[in-house]
């Protein structure tokens, strides 16, 4: 028994809409199959393949697929299916999805980028800070008193490592409060602001309050990873680009539109 990849929602255009129309637009020859009223040209069997990616299908396959779709298709017309506000909404939906979609892959598809503006937007990547990254230690306690209480040990010539093996509640305390390397994303908001307006070397001046309780921070090195050799991002910067001329032309279209929102 024939199994079909039966394409429910895709919008299949044929060659007419009834048979005496096909009659007149389509040459007798051009005729790959006729299903009641409509027919199914060869032209229909080429672009199917095209729209699903079936280069490797034969005419009959397609052939069989169109024709178990198209039935399956006049059955619901039949059945009054297209009545329903849900089914109306669903085929307005992809319509307009689908069009989109076809419109944008036209109008960016063939979109190319300069050598120039390629090495413009590789330079700008070098400036994330986001991917900077930070070695740091901590002492974790409970209260603020206890917070302050090892600053102004640590002022008076205390070790942050033993300070923090003795002190500190969180799990890194066995190891002199070491937290490794880290980008600031990584850590909790309240974490990551105190230790973004440190420099090197720094000891947190005053406690830093988060879920997890108080901490304080020493700042022992900062580092940016080294900058990808440009060839090996040349894909990626085109895509940034393509992205950015997108997302440009988007707030155009919404900044010449009239759009109302009401709440």
């Amino acid at each position: 028994m024939m199994k079909y990849a039966l394409a429910f929602f895709l919008v299949i255009t044929l060659s007419a809409c009834n048979h005496e129309e096909a009659e007149n637009k389509v040459a007798d020859e051009q005729i790959a199959a006729r299903v009641n009223a409509l027919i199914i040209s060869h032209a229909d069997v080429t672009n199917y393949k095209t729209a699903k990616n079936m280069p490797q299908a034969t005419d009959e396959q397609v052939i069989e697929e169109l024709i178990a779709t198209e039935l399956l298709r006049q059955a619901a017309e039949d059945s009054k299916l297209l009545e329903r506000d849900d089914i109306r909404y669903q085929l307005r939906l992809q319509k307009s999805e689908f069009m989109a979609r076809a419109f944008m892959r036209n109008k960016f598809s063939q979109m190319t980028f300069t050598e120039d503006e390629l090495r413009a937007e590789y330079e700008l990547g070098g400036d994330d800070k986001s991917k900077v990254e930070y070695k740091a230690r901590h002492i974790l306690v409970k209260t603020p008193d206890e917070a302050r209480a090892i600053i102004d040990a640590l002022r008076a010539g205390g070790d942050f490592m033993s300070l923090a093996k003795e002190r500190s509640t969180g799990p890194s305390s066995k190891n002199g409060g070491d937290l490794g390397w880290f980008q600031a994303a990584n850590m909790v908001p309240e974490f990551s602001t105190a230790l973004q307006s440190m420099t090197a070397g720094d000891i947190s001046v005053n406690p830093v309050q988060t879920k997890f309780g108080w901490h304080i921070i020493k700042l022992e090195d900062i580092r940016e990873p080294a900058k990808p050799d440009f060839e090996n991002v040349r894909g990626q910067i085109q895509q940034s680009l393509l992205n950015k001329a997108i997302n440009d032309y988007m707030e155009d279209l919404r900044q010449n539109a009239d759009v109302d929102i009401r709440k």
